[in-house]
């Protein structure tokens, strides 16, 4: 378990704050240095249900943790006030829809407990740092800053403690914020996009309105930046069937005319595109330089373009959202950005699930990247230490939905694959079992389906070392340049 120690610097004493069959996180001191907030899940059910947690405080010379909050679901990042009698949050308190809800920045009194809900009037979520840095800080005893995720873009905004009051964006346009804090009314970021590595900004924050000039504090990534021919991403929309906008970016490759295409979906379904840590961005541009066009749709399910679109895929996995993705497809090709006849399809986790579902339902591509995939819902409930979170996208469990489990597994039509794949697993994959991907495996050879397959030792949902990201990024560009026309 992880728990809260505190360390004197000078003398190197170590204090144990919190102890007990649980975990304690993201220890947040208390202006005075008396106090320290922090998030733990204490309930009978924690063993069974992931991110949850509620807000606690403990004295930091050592003493019982209070529990400051009750239900909250999920709560990470707390953050004191700068008069110490209030902490922020970014939680929810979805009443059971967890995995569909946007989280919001919420502020809890440090006397009484009582929660409120701030920014009610921005229909996008709040979001957690992907590297452990700060995404929430106060400007004043009555602003809270923090990031949203919108159409794409992770972008900064500021949030009055008025829970009427609208949130005020400070930093948009196509950027990832993935960190940053405040200090004195100046902001410092790190921010990157599809063709920008990460670097630190700075800026004074107005006192109304956006964010208009910043200063580069760092530039640890230029030397590499020149070295390399990073392609622009262009956004573009294509309207479903249904009538409902799809927004995808677009990295061209090298070369004129139509060039041939990868569709890569992202992780999720409830994520989106950019993803928000460069080593995913230097497989697109790998690609673009090897001179494919790759296309990055953000179907329904995804975050950033409302809570309505989150929860169109509730119930409805590989239904409308598969769609969306074919379509965002159908919509370059259009363009003439990309060969008809010479288009692959790659993803991993809920992407490593639709590719292994295309597979099975058309023969237009190429080649499939499938990475980390879901293929059989019904094992998957059993051997994922997740299990909740396909009971809550098919919201039900495979006995009360036993045909909507059977039918959305991709391992029911695998059969039917012609389509040259290329799957791969991290062998310490808890989230979405190596097992998962053995039954495709094992299912496509025995119909005569031309497949490879590739387990790297460790890691988890992610790769253990940056070599073996070099080598599946190498693999897959090998395996879709072998299988093109």
């Amino acid at each position: 378990r992880s728990h809260i120690f505190v360390v004197d610097i000078a003398s190197g004493d170590t204090t144990q704050l919190t102890r007990g069959d649980f975990d304690c996180t993201e220890p947040a001191w208390s202006p005075d240095g008396e106090s320290i907030a922090f998030v733990s899940d204490r309930r009978r059910k924690r063993h069974d249900e992931f991110f949850r947690g509620d807000l606690y405080v403990v004295p930091a010379r050592g003493g019982r943790a209070r529990k400051l909050t009750a239900g909250l679901e999920r709560a990470t990042a707390p953050s004191f006030s700068p008069d110490g009698r209030r902490i922020a949050v970014l939680g929810s308190r979805s009443g059971g829809k967890f995995w569909s809800t946007h989280p919001r920045v919420l502020v809890a009194d440090v006397g009484t407990g009582d929660v409120v809900e701030l920014g009610q009037t921005i229909d996008r979520p709040t979001v957690g740092s992907r590297y452990g840095g700060c995404q929430l800080a106060w400007l004043d005893d009555d602003t809270v800053l923090t990031t949203f995720n919108e159409r794409g873009s992770v972008v900064l905004a500021r949030v009055s403690t008025d829970p009427g009051a609208p949130a005020e964006t400070l930093l948009d346009g196509d950027r990832l914020v993935v960190a940053f804090d405040v200090r004195d009314g100046v902001l410092a970021w790190v921010e990157f996009w599809l063709d920008r590595l990460p670097e630190l900004q700075r800026a004074r924050i107005p006192a109304r309105g956006r964010i208009r000039r910043s200063t580069a504090v760092t530039a640890v990534n230029g030397a590499l930046s020149a070295q390399l021919d990073l392609r622009p991403a262009t956004r573009h929309t294509h309207l479903a069937a249904d009538g409902v906008e799809i927004e995808s970016f677009v990295i061209e490759g090298r070369g004129r005319g139509r060039r041939p295409g990868v569709i890569d979906v992202h992780g999720g379904p409830i994520g989106s595109h950019p993803q928000h840590t460069p080593r995913v961005v230097l497989l697109y541009q790998v690609l673009a330089g090897a001179g494919y066009t790759v296309i990055l749709p953000n179907p329904r399910g995804s975050t950033g373009y409302g809570q309505e679109f989150i929860q169109a895929v509730i119930g409805d996995l590989a239904g409308a959202d598969y769609d969306d993705i074919v379509g965002a497809a159908d919509a370059a090709i259009e363009r003439s950005q990309v060969r008809p006849d010479d288009l692959h399809i790659m993803g991993y986790s809920y992407g490593g699930y639709i590719s292994a579902w295309a597979i099975g339902h058309t023969n237009r591509f190429r080649s499939a990247v499938i990475g980390a995939p879901v293929t059989d819902f019904v094992s998957m409930v059993g051997s994922s230490d997740l299990t909740e979170f396909s009971v809550a996208m098919f919201d039900g469990t495979p006995g009360e939905r036993a045909e909507l489990f059977r039918n959305r597994s991709p391992i029911s039509n695998s059969h039917r694959a012609t389509t040259p794949s290329f799957i791969f697993v991290q062998e310490g994959d808890l989230r979405c079992p190596p097992s998962q991907a053995e039954q495709l495996y094992t299912m496509l050879r025995l119909h005569g389906c031309q497949v490879e397959f590739a387990r790297y030792p460790g890691g988890s949902h992610t790769q253990a070392t940056p070599s073996q990201l070099v080598d599946i990024t190498e693999r897959s560009l090998a395996w879709i340049d072998h299988h093109r026309p």
